[in-house]
C-alpha cells in the first residue's frame, strides 16, 4: 500500500509475467508482401537523411555563390554534391540576389561575385529563383530569435513556407528546423 498524508493512495499488486502467447507471426496469412516492396525505398530514407533525395532545395550560399554546376571554392563538398545531383532542384531566393548586391556594392571584397553575374551563373545552372512572398515576410515574424540577420531569417522562412530543405553553412540558421542542412 502506498499512502498519501496518512491515507491509501495506491495499493501494489502482483502482475502475471507469463506471456499469452505466441507473439511472432501473430499476422501470418493476413499480410501479402507486394513484389515491390522496396520501390519506395529511397522515398522513405529521404525523411531521415539526404541520402538519395530529390527534395526542393533552397540553397543559403547568398554570400558564397555557387557558380555553374554547382563549381565554387567557398561551397563545401557536401554542398557541391546536393547541389550536383540530377535529383535535385535548386532554388535561389531572390534574396541571395538582394544580399549579393548590397554586400557587393560595399566593395569590402567579401562578395566578389555582382549581383548581375551570380544571376546569370543560377541561370546558366538551370537554378529556379524563388521570388520574396507576403506570406514568407509573414512567416519571418513567427520565427525564434535563433538569428538576427534579415537575409538569413527570409531565407528561413522560405524554406519552411514553401517547404522546401534550406542549405546553410550557419549553425544558427540551422537551429530553425531539423528539414534545414547544415553542410
Amino acid at each position: 500500500m502506498i499512502a498519501r498524508n496518512g491515507r491509501p493512495a495506491a495499493k501494489l499488486v502482483p502482475i502475471d509475467t507469463a506471456l499469452s502467447g505466441k507473439r511472432i507471426g501473430v499476422a501470418k496469412g493476413l499480410f501479402v508482401v507486394p513484389d515491390n516492396i522496396s520501390a519506395h525505398n529511397d522515398d522513405v530514407a529521404c525523411l531521415f537523411t539526404w541520402a538519395g533525395c530529390s527534395p526542393e532545395l533552397a540553397a543559403g550560399y547568398a554570400c558564397c555563390p555557387v557558380g555553374h554546376h554547382g563549381q565554387s571554392e567557398f561551397a563545401p563538398e557536401k554542398a557541391r554534391d546536393m547541389i550536383q545531383s540530377p535529383r535535385t532542384t535548386v532554388w535561389v531566393s531572390a534574396a541571395n540576389v538582394w544580399e549579393t548586391a548590397i554586400k557587393h556594392a560595399l566593395g569590402r571584397g567579401d562578395m566578389p561575385v555582382s549581383s548581375q553575374d551570380a544571376v546569370r551563373y543560377f541561370q546558366g545552372s538551370d537554378y529556379q529563383l524563388l521570388p520574396i512572398e507576403a506570406e514568407h515576410a509573414v512567416a519571418v515574424e513567427e520565427l525564434p530569435a535563433h538569428h538576427q540577420d534579415l537575409f538569413d531569417r527570409i531565407f528561413v522562412a522560405q524554406a519552411l513556407v514553401e517547404p522546401m530543405r534550406l542549405m546553410t553553412h550557419d549553425p544558427l540558421v540551422a537551429l530553425y528546423s531539423d528539414t534545414i542542412i547544415k553542410v
